[in-house]
């Protein structure tokens, strides 16, 4: 079983035993890890495997830039950046053709619920004791539906992959 769904399915029970705050915190682990699984899954299909790496690298600071050139005091060499967002994941798709801008925007609104970032914050800084049941409700309706969404890209790229034009190596 996919880590996104052994997480997915510890939040159900969560639910039903009236965990919400630990339905709610194994939903955001489930969704994170969904979003990643899908990414490898969808750059493979269309051979973007190695932007897919570079992007989760991040880029740092060149140590080539002028800025850090003209230091007038020795500097430590930066540091690369913070991993890329859940949300920067799912633009990524689009950046790299596999996705519509229409299609990120529903996805990250799913994100966006399943998250509820405000109620996150709350929880994650002890600001918050609870959570109301509706909002791990929510949370489940659209982690559904993104994984209903990210199937169908799936296997709408698969479609893509098998009408493309193996002379040009571009989609028809």
């Amino acid at each position: 079983m996919a880590m996104h769904e052994s997480l997915y399915a510890q939040a159900l029970i969560q639910r039903g035993a009236e965990n919400a705050v630990g339905a709610y915190c194994l939903l955001n682990s489930a969704t994170e890890a969904m979003i990643d699984r899908f990414l490898f899954s969808l750059c493979e299909k269309v051979e973007a495997s190695n932007e897919l790496e570079r992007f989760l690298l991040g880029e740092s600071i060149s140590t080539t830039c002028e800025l850090f050139k003209a230091s007038p005091i020795a500097v430590d060499p930066p540091r690369s950046a913070n991993p890329p967002s859940p949300f920067q994941r799912l633009k990524f798709l689009q950046e790299i053709g596999i996705v519509k801008p229409s299609e990120v925007r529903r996805l990250q609104k799913l994100l966006t619920t399943v998250r509820n970032d405000g109620m996150r914050n709350d929880l994650s800084h002890g600001r918050k004791g609870g959570i109301p049941s509706v909002a791990v409700d929510n949370a489940i309706a659209a982690f559904r539906d993104l994984r209903s969404a990210f199937q169908a890209l799936g296997q709408m790229n698969e479609q893509n992959i098998r009408d493309s034009d193996p002379e040009s190596g571009s989609l028809i």
